[in-house]
This record gives C-alpha cells, structure tokens and sequence, in this order.
C-alpha cells in the first residue's frame, strides 16, 4: 500500500485543511519578486468582471453578484460536451492500468532522448484501442464548436488518466523513476483548410530545464487524438545535436541547416516527448486538409530541478476537479499570448483563480492582470 491506496494506482488531491499558497509565475519569469510587487489582489480582480464581460456561455456558472463561478455549475456545463468521459469517476480511475513497455523499448527511447532531445512511442493496436482517443477528440470538436477554448477538456478524467497511464515511457525518457507534472499543458484544434497553424518556434523552459551534465531534466509530452501529417500539419523540431544553440534560450532560423530540421509524422495515442530545451514549432497543413489537427501536450520535471512553474503535482496525483479549472485558467493567461485567447476568456480565467474552488491560493502575477 501506498498513501492509503493500492501500489501503481492513481489517487486524487485534495486541498490540506486551511489550504496551502503556491506563488504561479509566467512561464520564463523569474520566481523571486515579492507577492506585493508581483501580484494584485483577488478582489481587484474579481471586481473587473460582471455578467456582462464573461462568455455569454458562462453566465449560468457564475454567483448573483457575478464575481465567483459555481463549480459544479462550471464541471457540468464542461462535461456536457464530452460524451462519455467521466470527472472525478473514482470507480473509473481505479480500473485503469499503466502501459507496460519492454526493455528494449526503453533502452532505445532513453538513448534517443540522451543523443537528439526526443523520442516517439507508438503503442501496439491493442494498447491503442484501450484509450479513448475518439471521446476525447470529440470533446474538443464539440468546446471548438461552442466557442469554449478546448484546453478546458482537461477538467476530465481522460486527460490525465492518458499521461498516467504512459508514466513508464516517460520514466524512460528522462531516465528517473520519479518525476513531477508541470502546470504547463494545452490541447490544440487546428485547421489547416482554414489556414491555421501551430505555434511558433520556441523553446519550452529552455536553457534552466537542463541538468548540470547537460541531460534533459524535463520534456514535453505531445499527443495526437487525430492522425498528423505533412497534409494536418505536424511538430517540426531541430534535434539538439543539429542545434548550434541548444543549451541557450536564443531562438533563430540563421543559425542551422535546414536539412537538420525533423517532422514528427504518428497516429492518434502516439506519444512524442522533447527536451523542454529543443527548439519547435508547429507546421501549417495543407488546404486540402480535410481533418483538424487534434493534440494535447504536458510538461514533466525531474524532481532535483527546482520548479520550473509552479504548483508541481506529482505524477500519481489526479488533481480534483477544482484543482483542474484553477489550472486551466492558469494556462489561459500563460499561454494567452500564443493562443489568441478571447479577452471575454481570460478575464474568466481570473474569476475561476479568484473563486477559490480548490482551496489553495494562487497569487496572479502582475502580467496577467486585466488590459
């Protein structure tokens, strides 16, 4: 047994008596400024939002005075859209099972990991079909559909279950037995036929993510739930021993050869790792494409780097589900910048920070603040 629970099954977290606080930086900011300098106050923030200015969508979720959500409001509306998936399905979770991986397997994706900052696994179809990639896509399609930024799937169980359920591939890529997951994590619907593409070139934490001999100490974890291609548009990276400037933060196209450059081409259920440290981006599919590209991605650390962005979970911990959509938000102002979030979006983003759902606190750093 292990903290009241069978060993190798996932448990959910819950808030400690009194909550905790945890300081939640912008990515790449620095963690050492003073709440007061760094912050504004829940109240400021919750005062800037009414009915008026929340997603019409929302209304019914938030209190009379308009400056708090109802949770189980919130969870519902969300889960309407995710046929067949489950939130806080304690009987679910407990069925489910890690994906075992051969030694071989291991051996390979750590060595790959180590010489070119990345690794794909591909799961046999039998392994595939145990995960519930079409739901899971569906649910997506369906909070695109409705205006609803699609990274609020994560309120649902299947989202986290899919990362728990690779945690031994994962171990192998960063060759550690323990790790931690990232409050860094989104989940894309692009559509090339409509001229859309992924983000930009970037690195994800960069230089600070590396251990001291240079190895990886955290990744990105890319899914796909629909096929990617040439034609949907695919992660496209530059292996670290092709990259005159991994091991810094510079990001540039002069510096390397173009023919150094790789296409992560899988099905839906594959999963890509890279070194938070490799430079990437996401292509532009063809107009002929007659599919959106589907994916969702998680951040993961070693334990001996300090946090990259915090609230770190650990990696068999399921976040209850006002835990998730206080990390939800978290993502909404992160990420803002690149996912062109509709204003109407963040500042409900705020409110769910400012509503204490979880019971921990979240201090909002001035950056987010509303425009």
């Amino acid at each position: 047994m292990k903290d009241g629970r069978p060993e190798g099954r996932p448990f959910f977290m819950r808030a400690p008596d009194g909550g905790c606080r945890l300081t939640c930086a912008k990515q790449g900011a620095g963690l050492g400024r003073s709440t007061a300098e760094a912050c504004f106050s829940h109240e400021r923030v919750a005062q800037s939002m009414s009915r008026e200015t929340a997603p019409e969508i929302t209304r019914p979720c938030l209190t009379d005075d308009g400056l708090r959500v109802r949770l189980d409001e919130v969870v519902a509306l969300l889960l309407s859209f995710g046929s067949g998936l489950h939130v806080e399905d304690h009987a679910f979770v407990g069925r489910q099972r890690p994906i075992e991986v051969e030694q071989h397997i291991a051996d390979a994706i750590h060595a790959r990991v180590a010489l070119e900052g990345f690794a794909q696994f591909t799961p046999s179809d039998d392994v595939r079909s145990t995960l519930p990639l079409a739901a899971m896509r569906d649910m997506v399609a369906n909070l695109v559909q409705a205006g609803i930024p699609p990274v609020f799937a994560f309120v649902c169980d299947e989202f986290w279950l899919t990362y728990w359920r690779l945690h031994r591939i994962v171990q192998a890529a960063l060759g550690a037995d323990t790790y931690q997951l990232m409050p860094d994590f989104w989940v894309w619907h692009v559509r090339a036929n409509a001229g859309q593409a992924g983000w930009s070139m970037h690195r994800d934490a960069g230089a600070r993510s590396l251990l001291p001999d240079g190895r990886a100490g955290a990744l990105s974890l890319w899914i796909p739930l629909t096929p990617v291609d040439s034609t949907t548009g695919c992660v496209m990276l530059l292996p670290k021993h092709r990259d005159p400037d991994y091991g810094t933060d510079r990001v540039s196209q002069a510096e390397f050869d173009v023919r150094d450059i790789r296409a992560l081409p899988g099905l839906a259920g594959d999963l890509m790792m890279w070194s938070q440290a490799v430079l990437h981006w996401g292509s532009r599919g063809s107009p002929l494409s007659d599919m959106p590209r589907i994916s969702m991605s998680m951040g993961v650390q070693v334990d001996s780097l300090g946090p990259l962005n915090p609230p770190l979970l650990k990696s068999d911990v399921l976040p209850d589900a006002g835990l998730r959509l206080e990390l939800i938000a978290k993502q909404i102002l992160q990420y803002e910048r690149f996912a062109s979030i509709e204003p109407a979006w963040a500042h409900f983003a705020r409110v769910l920070l400012a509503s204490g759902l979880s019971g921990l606190v979240f201090d909002i750093p001035v950056e987010w603040r509303p425009h």
